[in-house]
């Protein structure tokens, strides 16, 4: 007769495991599953009556922490604090001790390798915001923006992908704007672009995806004449990608290409009053022009600007064929022929001109927008090959505005997730449907009638299973958090029934990289003090060994 024991393994709260090595390897062992129940933990610890979570928290690349901000020590005065996701520890604050009333900014960013976090706040001078690193799990925070270096606020920073160096914007000696490096450990701060000049302002960079080149926009050399740059972060002489530029001219937006080896760009390159689409690799060199020779009425509109994953082709928006209709157009990124990718659009109709209103799928092979393609006013969303093709409409009948602003495609490239209102109630409801073709499905058909869900709060987690997402009504602030699979048609709840008044804020959870965790801030058991919680879920794995 056979007889079966388990041995217990340790479940740690990213789906991993860790098992003792069985004593004979004569013996047989069989990998068990079973589901684990949701369990609900709070994260924010003890916090006084008025603390209020302040917005959505920031998961390490590890799954280990979560980062957010709150004012759990003085009213008003916003802190940023990390704390372990297994609630192993209570919460410690990053920041050094600010003065009441003084912030942690909003644009707070974690380091890839997950070991510190990067913030901008008014730590040591009133009104002036500092760029400083600290541990994710405590310590001394640095200040990496050398007040004898920087003499006003931080702009925008970002870390390279190794996370060795910073890379930001603000005012130097001169009192003008200029791009600075730094290494992220704190450590000489450099301007990559010179003193700056009167007037003279970065409107915007990004690095590549190797670290090395900064490709920054800005009237760097003339006031008022924006150019476009690409910038060695070693300090090597910048190169303007943009060259010579017509009298009034300016170059409005780019992309980077994802695998570093191009720029787009928007401008005005040719003439002062026509926007147009250019590439040029991202060390420069030979410029191409990507849009079709204009007819005197169209541009090339500057809201739009896509490369795909593979970073062979761009998608733009021009309104080739008629004075105001803009169109989606897929275009290869080194030069050729641009194929227009909408279907033909009724009397006032356009392709939606927002960034977040055309996706591209992550295997590049399939673009989604969004449209009032059939019916003016009433948008819809389509697919359509990259390189053009067959378009299909993807929702089905809907009523009001049509289908939601914002919409998602699945990391595996097999879904569209999006919100429309179908039932002619003016709130919308969230679908799935297959990218690849089918009939979309009702992720929630028990939504109460008088209760919406907002897609541009909703999350999808990183294991392609599951979208959370909250709902929302007009009565209250308190909304209810669900989870849903992408093939089957019904939600979970997650958060437990809270307090009158209470629920979960919109846009405060996140999943940690497994999928199995879920982070978000409710005011969950006294009304208007918002607290951190964490909802793990999943499997769990066990071995069984057969012995006779």
């Amino acid at each position: 007769m056979r007889s079966v024991w388990k041995t217990a393994l340790a479940i740690l709260a990213c789906g991993s495991l860790v098992a003792a090595q069985p004593s004979s390897i004569s013996r047989a062992w069989e990998i068990g599953i079973v589901d684990r129940p949701l369990t609900i933990e709070k994260l924010s610890g003890v916090v006084p009556g008025f603390s209020e979570f302040l917005g959505a928290p920031k998961i390490s690349s590890d799954g280990l922490y979560a980062v957010y901000r709150a004012d759990h020590e003085t009213a008003d005065t916003v802190d940023l604090w990390s704390v372990p996701l297994d609630a192993s520890a209570p919460p410690v604050r990053l920041n050094g001790p600010l003065p009441a009333g003084r912030y942690v900014r909003e644009d707070f960013s974690l380091t890839p390798d997950g070991q510190f976090v990067l913030y901008a706040a008014e730590q040591e001078v009133l009104g002036r915001f500092d760029l400083y690193r600290a541990p994710i799990g405590g310590g001394p925070s640095v200040r990496l923006s050398d007040p004898t270096v920087v003499t006003d606020d931080v702009g925008s920073f970002s870390v390279t992908p190794d996370s060795t160096t910073v890379v930001f914007t603000a005012a130097g000696l001169s009192g003008y704007q200029v791009l600075f490096v730094t290494p992220a450990a704190g450590g000489a701060v450099t301007s990559l672009t010179g003193p700056g000049i009167p007037g003279g302002f970065v409107t915007r960079f990004e690095l590549t995806p190797d670290g090395e080149r900064a490709i920054a926009l800005g009237d760097l050399l003339t006031n008022n004449l924006v150019e476009l740059f690409s910038i060695p972060i070693d300090g090597s002489p910048r190169t303007k990608l943009s060259g010579p530029l017509p009298p009034d001219a300016d170059i409005y937006t780019f992309a980077v290409a994802p695998d570093g080896s191009s720029v787009a760009y928007i401008g005005g390159q040719n003439t002062a009053d026509v926007w147009e689409l250019f590439s040029i690799p991202v060390a420069g060199g030979t410029r191409t022009h990507l849009n079709p020779t204009l007819p005197a009425h169209a541009d090339v509109a500057p809201d739009l600007l896509k490369i795909s994953p593979d970073s062979t082709r761009a998608l733009f928006l021009a309104d080739i064929n008629l004075d105001e209709a803009w169109e989606l157009y897929s275009v290869p990124l080194g030069g050729g022929g641009a194929v227009k990718l909408n279907g033909a659009l009724v009397a006032e109709g356009d392709v939606n001109a927002m960034s977040d209103g055309v996706l591209i799928s992550p295997d590049s092979s399939t673009v989604v927008y969004r449209a009032d393609q059939q019916t003016d006013e009433l948008f819809e969303l389509y697919r359509v090959p990259l390189a053009g093709g067959t378009v299909t409409k993807i929702n089905a009948t809907v009523s009001n505005w049509g289908v939601s602003q914002t919409f998602r495609i699945t990391a595996d490239s097999q879904y569209v997730i999006f919100a429309a209102d179908h039932d002619i109630n003016g709130f919308e409801s969230l679908f799935s449907a297959p990218l690849a073709g089918g009939s979309p499905i009702d992720l929630y058909p028990d939504l109460p009638a008088d209760q919406g869900i907002d897609p541009f709060c909703s999350v999808l987690d990183p294991a392609n299973q599951t979208i959370a997402f909250a709902t929302y009504n007009a009565v209250d602030d308190g909304s209810t958090l669900l989870t849903s699979g992408y093939t089957t048609s019904g939600a979970t709840r997650i958060n437990p029934t809270p307090v009158t008044g209470g629920g979960v804020v919109q846009c405060t959870f996140r999943f940690d990289p497994s999928g199995e965790t879920l982070v978000y801030g409710a005011d969950q058991e006294v009304d208007d003090r918002f607290e951190l919680y964490v909802a793990r879920q999943g499997q769990v794995v066990f071995l069984t060994q057969l012995s006779k």
